[in-house]
């Protein structure tokens, strides 16, 4: 979002994010580098669709997930920000996340651990004819 043209090209990219997301089946997980901490608008506006942050829900909203350099001296001074998400549809449940080790990216990887709610089996009952 920092380069020329990168802000609005982001706000427009996010946009159609939430157009999409409105078109979505439930239950769905939608994850990854959203360049935005939960406290932008433009990112309030995906929570407003009714979406969980996986880590905000298990009190992790502020561990942190971007260095400020992939290697070297900035590397050292570890992650300052999340700007890696999870989102979750209603249907889906957090249970636990972790930050995983970095591989060579400024990013660090995280694994969420989630609960999906199927539905409800109907009844034995209520799939048998009526009978008049």
């Amino acid at each position: 979002t920092i380069d020329k043209g990168g802000y609005q090209q982001w706000r427009t990219q996010t946009a159609d994010l939430e157009a999409y997301l409105t078109q979505c089946k439930n239950p769905f997980v939608i994850a990854g580098d959203f360049n935005s901490s939960q406290f932008r608008p433009e990112f309030q506006c995906l929570l407003n669709l009714g979406l969980t942050d996986v880590h905000d829900a298990l009190g992790q909203g502020l561990n942190k997930s971007l260095k400020l350099s992939a290697d070297g001296a900035f590397s050292a001074i570890g992650a300052v920000a999340r700007l890696d998400h999870a989102l979750v549809s209603e249907d889906v449940f957090p249970l636990d996340a972790e930050n995983l080790e970095s591989s060579g990216s400024d990013h660090l990887p995280f694994l969420a651990d989630l609960a999906v709610r199927s539905a409800a089996p109907q009844s034995r009952l209520s799939r048998r004819p009526s009978r008049s």
